[in-house]
C-alpha cells in the first residue's frame, strides 16, 4: 500500500507544481490559455516519474541474488527476526517450474 500511494503522489507532482505556477503568476490567472492547462504534458511527466522511481528502486534495491529470505517467526517462544540465507540444495524449492 505505501508503494502504491507514494506512486500516486509521484504522479500528482507535475499537476501540483503547475497549480502553484499558476497561483503565483498574476498573468496565468487571467489567461485562459493557462486556465485549461497542459494536461497531456503534465500526464507524461507524471509517468515519467513513476518510470524513473521504479528504475531506481530496482537499481538500488539489494536483494540478495543466491540467498532466500527467512521471515520472522517465533520458535520456542522466542521472537527470531527476518533474515538471508544462503541457498543450498536442502532449501531450494523444486516443485516450481520456470
Amino acid at each position: 500500500m505505501r508503494i502504491l500511494i507514494w506512486q500516486v503522489l509521484l504522479f500528482f507532482i507535475p499537476f501540483l507544481a503547475y497549480a502553484l505556477w499558476v497561483y503565483l503568476n498574476k498573468r496565468a490567472q487571467k489567461d485562459v490559455r493557462f486556465r485549461d492547462g497542459p494536461f497531456i504534458r503534465l500526464t507524461a511527466a507524471g509517468i515519467w516519474l513513476i518510470v524513473c522511481s521504479f528504475l531506481a528502486l530496482a537499481y538500488v534495491a539489494n536483494d540478495p541474488v543466491r540467498e532466500e529470505f527467512v521471515p520472522a517467526q517465533i520458535i520456542d517462544g522466542e521472537f527470531v527476526h527476518g533474515h538471508y540465507r544462503p541457498l543450498t540444495d536442502e532449501n531450494v524449492d523444486t516443485s516450481e517450474t520456470r
